[in-house]
């Protein structure tokens, strides 16, 4: 992890979620398959331009990736994908972020 990072950058949040996950004794898969989403999620907004910190995330930006996703893999893989950035977003509300 890069160190100049903001702590709100999206990176800096999953690797955060991470700990809460393993803190919260979840499975070593579903901590990978969540974090690998967030993490997927995080490299498609900085490749296409959109915002990284998650107080600048909007529901477009979700939409754009999920759309993306949907074009790239199966309708059960897009939806696993959506639901568990859902856990990482209302992670994110519950921090107050």
């Amino acid at each position: 992890m890069r160190p100049d990072l903001p702590v709100t950058h999206i990176r800096r949040r999953v690797e955060s979620w991470r700990r809460h996950l393993n803190a919260a004794n979840l499975s070593p898969k579903t901590v990978r398959l969540y974090t690998t989403t967030a993490t997927k999620l995080a490299d498609w907004l900085e490749a296409h331009g959109h915002p990284v910190t998650v107080d600048e995330i909007g529901r477009e930006d979700i939409e754009g990736y999920i759309a993306h996703r949907l074009a790239e893999a199966s309708d059960s893989t897009a939806n696993q994908e959506y639901r568990s950035l859902q856990q990482f977003f209302k992670w994110l509300f519950e921090e107050g972020e």
